[in-house]
């Protein structure tokens, strides 16, 4: 016996929502570790929360 996909479109995936909304961009090609250079980084403290420290950064967005 042999199932096939349903037809129709597939449902969005929460990335893909995301990347729609412009939230996050969807990674470009033939990216390496070379690049992770051009990426913005943040020094965390051991005893702070990170997600706490982005929310922050980001609360004029709410």
């Amino acid at each position: 016996m042999v199932t096939a996909p349903p037809e129709g479109p597939r449902k969005q995936s929460r990335f893909d929502e995301l990347v729609a909304q412009g939230a996050i961009r969807a990674a470009e090609r033939n990216l390496t570790t070379k690049d992770l250079d051009q990426y913005t980084r943040i020094s965390v403290p051991e005893d702070v929360d990170p997600l706490a420290i982005l929310l922050k950064m980001r609360e004029h967005e709410r």
